[in-house]
């Protein structure tokens, strides 16, 4: 160091300098380095250049060319095409070499044709250069260009793979033609004869192979527009109301003379006429019901249905026994239930089932199953988890009474000498109850509707889980009743509020209800959906669906407004507030005796204590009306029909 140098720079100066530096390298690594167009912008006006034009979905772009250079502005070249001139960026603009030979070529054919000469103050256009002699007055960089790879097809495209495709469906297809014209599904007219202005379809096959990797694999060809003769269609046999023409599949054009068209005449797949054959076809051929359990079968058909059936079994040449119909004199065993049939409905009951419980012992015990096996030294916990299971099963299908107890008793995993007193003493009731069950008696189908009763318990098991329930019944107008369904299960969410747990029994028991719906009115062919009335004794769920009400809990709103919003839609057809004395899902999430059910089962009548109702509006409410304008909240303290 000497006097003169200058003073070393502080450390914040020696740190600005550096964080520039940076600065300035890192964007110089993120700039991205496009195609060079030096070249484009010293090219001559009306230079012959070359245009990269992008390729369709699937296809690979190229550049084409020559065409002429008009202009270059910044980044933009104007190019001059037979129909006009265009604007093209210059990176996708490239000088058009040509090939010594053509040069040659071009000079040859200017000798013999002796072109006259450019006019004075045209611009000629120069020689362009060779790609052996480059051009060296003018100082242009050669664009770099990509390396280019061998393209072709894939294999799926390639036409010897297509061809050998084709061949190995000549035999189907063929087959496919030969069975429609037997059948008479269309027949061959000319061109000719077709009336002006009548729209002619075009047709496909489709093929494929029926069990694929197997040793039973074959070819299957389908004629779409569409598809016809396949195993079990052949019973479309009546004639189209319409004259429909269709092209013979390219595959087969050399079968038929030319000039030839194919008139349509019996329904294909593709018609719209179709599905209205198709449909009248299926409810001709009878209609039936068929439940199973293990190897018991249950069915509710016609005869057609049932004589067919009969016949399918004997040359399938299956061993069962004989098929026996419900009759007042003749009942019905179904699974160890007794189903019996009088003047007034049908009876279900399960009287053998009910006698084989047996008390769950607090000690090790010797049992005896229901096939006659006997287990030595059964422990209290296995004795209790199966009769348990065999209450359960009777509770589920004949007596809805004992629900909640036998659900509550399956929650228990060591059960204590309490539980299994408690599960004794509901054990005993269906061994003392052992021929009540629940009966069906025949209901108004005009004034048919379909009755939800919710209810719930808050925080009243043994994990201070909420227990929540359903019963759904169909009713007519006459108050006759039907039990149809009920669950008495765990709220497997969290609830932290009397209203949550009384939402999700609503919720649980909707969405069973909205299944059953749809199916009844589809089987009773019903003109009108089948409405529906959801019943509660919470009187805060009640004002939160019929006043638009709100809650301070947002994990409920979801399930609230799903609610709300098929209830403003008329899927529910009615919300009511009933007293919790006549609801009958009372039973369902307690385990005292429910009066309300009990006189259900008996007398099959509904007799609901409302509390608060809605009268709406028989025509669904638009954006332009409000929902306060169509509904009225009543109250009353005094039975009133459900219907």
């Amino acid at each position: 160091m000497v006097e003169y140098d200058p003073p070393a720079p502080t450390i914040t100066q020696r740190a600005a300098a550096l964080k520039k530096a940076m600065t300035e390298v890192r964007d110089a690594l993120n700039t991205r380095n496009g195609p060079a167009s030096t070249a484009v912008h010293l090219l001559p006006i009306n230079s012959d250049v070359r245009i990269w034009r992008e390729g369709n979905t699937g296809y690979a772009g190229e550049w084409k060319g020559p065409y002429k250079l008009l202009s270059v502005e910044g980044e933009t070249c104007t190019i001059q095409f037979p129909d006009g001139p265009k604007q093209f960026r210059t990176t996708v603009v490239r000088l058009y070499y040509k090939a010594p030979d053509e040069n040659n070529q071009d000079t040859n054919s200017e000798h013999t044709n002796e072109e006259p000469e450019a006019p004075l103050g045209t611009n000629s256009t120069p020689p362009t250069p060779q790609d052996d002699e480059p051009d060296t007055s003018i100082p242009q960089a050669r664009p770099a260009q990509r390396p280019q790879r061998n393209r072709q097809l894939p294999a799926r495209y390639r036409d010897d793979l297509i061809q050998s495709v084709f061949a190995q469906f000549d035999q189907s297809q063929e087959k496919e033609i030969n069975g429609l014209l037997e059948n008479g599904v269309f027949k061959v007219v000319k061109v000719d004869d077709i009336p002006k202005g009548t729209r002619i379809f075009n047709s496909r096959f489709v093929n494929e192979i029926k069990n694929w990797g197997t040793d039973k694999a074959f070819e299957k060809s389908r004629l779409v527009v569409q598809a016809y003769n396949d195993k079990g269609k052949e019973i479309l046999t009546t004639p189209l109301a319409r004259n429909f023409y269709i092209r013979p599949p390219p595959e087969l054009v050399h079968l038929f003379p030319p000039g030839t068209i194919l008139k349509v005449v019996k329904p294909l797949y593709g018609i719209p006429e179709a599905g209205n054959h198709w449909f009248r076809t299926y409810h001709s051929q009878g209609f039936g019901i068929v439940g199973m359990q293990t190897d018991d079968t249950l069915i509710l058909a016609n005869n057609t249905f049932a004589n067919r059936e009969e016949n399918e079994i004997k040359q399938a040449n299956i061993l069962c026994k004989p098929r026996e119909k419900l009759t007042p004199s003749n009942p019905l065993k179904f699974n160890g239930g007794l189903i019996t049939e009088d003047a007034q409905g049908t009876t279900l009951t399960q009287e053998r089932t009910c006698k084989l419980i047996r008390p769950v012992q607090d000690r090790h015990a010797d049992t005896t199953s229901s096939r006659g096996k006997v287990r030595k030294d059964v422990s209290p916990q296995e004795q209790y988890v199966a009769q348990r299971a065999l209450g359960a099963y009777i509770a589920s299908v004949s007596q809805p009474e004992a629900s909640f107890d036998l659900s509550f008793a399956a929650q228990i995993t060591n059960p204590t000498k309490d539980d299994i007193k408690s599960l004794n003493k509901r054990l005993q009731w269906q061994l003392d109850n052992a021929e009540r069950g629940l009966h069906f008696v025949h209901l108004d189908l005009d004034s048919l509707r379909l009755v939800i009763f919710a209810d719930s318990s808050f925080a009243n098991n043994k994990d201070f889980s909420s227990q929540i329930g359903f019963v759904i019944v169909l009713a007519d107008a006459a108050n006759n009743a039907n039990i149809v369904y009920w669950s008495s299960i765990k709220c497997k969410r969290v609830t932290r509020s009397v209203l949550a747990s009384e939402l999700y029994a609503m919720v649980h028991g909707f969405d069973s209800a909205a299944s059953i719906k749809s199916t009844t009115t589809q089987l009773l062919h019903l003109t009108k959906p089948l409405p529906l009335v959801i019943c509660t004794d919470s009187k805060s769920l009640y004002e939160c669906l019929v006043k638009l009400g709100t809650t301070q809990e947002k994990r409920l709103m979801i399930d609230l407004m799903c609610l709300r919003q098929s209830y403003e839609r008329q899927e529910i057809a009615e919300i009511k507030w009933i007293d919790g004395e006549s609801n009958p899902a009372d039973a369902m999430t307690k385990s005292k005796p429910c009066r309300a059910l009990q006189a259900l089962i008996d007398t099959n009548k509904l007799n609901i204590n409302v509390d608060g109702w809605v009268e709406r509006s028989t025509t669904p409410p638009t954006k332009a009306t409000p929902i306060s304008l169509l509904c009225q909240s009543c109250t009353a303290h005094h039975p009133i029909p459900i219907s």
